[in-house]
């Protein structure tokens, strides 16, 4: 599930990116007057910017490592909740009031949002991606890769024709939908129950019925204490070499006691 997550979190992102680059050009130019040395700035500071947040990623990974606020799945989901911001953003872009597209201001602010909300999330949804396939690691970001490559490519085609007859509106309602796209990742999150479910729930009666013996759940017994082991019942049973000696003891005084029998029978003979 968190595999699905994470590839429809990514492609949709990247798709994003080719929507813009291949549309922000005749936008810019035709639509705004813009200069083409500005236009490329203009271009230039969405990958300086995502550049910018993968380096603090990396260093905050590299400095607090292990720490919980750093796991994949939360900033996925904070990465998801974002892309909410931006796709609002759009939409009123594409049907709210006109001076939103009438400024190329407002074209810079949501590729900014959109970077950044994106950007998070590119090296912890490649991560959850890769977990399942450990053995496959090369694999399985090759087809991620290829994945979304190949529907990014597809969309910004149709997003550059939707843009060519719908103009400005044609663009905002486009890059909307792609960015709508990301959250199906929802769908295979699991929740907050399921979450805490996955952690150890079972009762010690289930543990027995299951035939759970780790040694990790039960805790090594206490010593007995010296008054503890004086009410302790003798046991039961003696070794057999106790038993061969306590045999030996009863016969010697068996003849013990006979000899000093026959003594005394003699005494009294010679006494009479």
């Amino acid at each position: 599930g968190k595999a699905r997550a994470s590839i429809c979190m990514v492609v949709s992102g990247l798709s994003g990116f080719y929507v813009f680059l291949s549309n922000v050009s005749p936008i810019l130019e035709d639509e705004f007057g813009v200069s083409v040395v500005n236009t490329a700035l203009f271009m230039g500071s969405g990958v300086i910017l995502e550049v910018a947040i993968n380096g603090a990623m990396a260093f905050c990974f590299a400095k607090w490592r292990g720490a919980p606020w750093l796991e994949p799945e939360p900033i996925l989901r904070l990465c998801l909740r974002l892309n909410v911001l931006s796709f609002v953003a759009h939409v009123a872009c594409a049907f709210g009031p006109r001076f939103l597209r009438d400024s190329w201001l407002y074209l810079l602010l949501n590729l900014y949002l959109f970077s950044i909300a994106v950007s998070f999330g590119f090296g912890p949804a490649t991560s959850l991606f890769i977990q399942p396939f450990p053995d496959d690691a090369g694999k399985a970001a090759a087809i991620m890769l290829i994945a979304r490559t190949a529907f990014g490519t597809g969309l910004s085609q149709v997003s550059s024709d939707i843009t060519d007859a719908f103009g400005l509106r044609g663009y905002y309602a486009t890059f909307s939908l792609v960015i709508l796209g990301s959250q199906l990742a929802w769908l295979f999150l699991p929740g907050d129950d399921d979450r805490e479910g996955g952690k150890d729930t079972k009762s010690p009666a289930t543990d027995a019925a299951h035939g759970d013996d780790d040694d990790d759940d039960h805790e090594a017994p206490r010593p007995l204490t010296t008054e503890e082991l004086r009410e302790q019942p003798l046991p039961p049973h003696i070794d057999d070499d106790s038993t061969v000696v306590a045999s030996t003891l009863d016969d010697e005084n068996d003849d013990a006691t006979s000899v000093r029998t026959d003594d005394t029978r003699a005494s009294e003979r010679f006494t009479i």
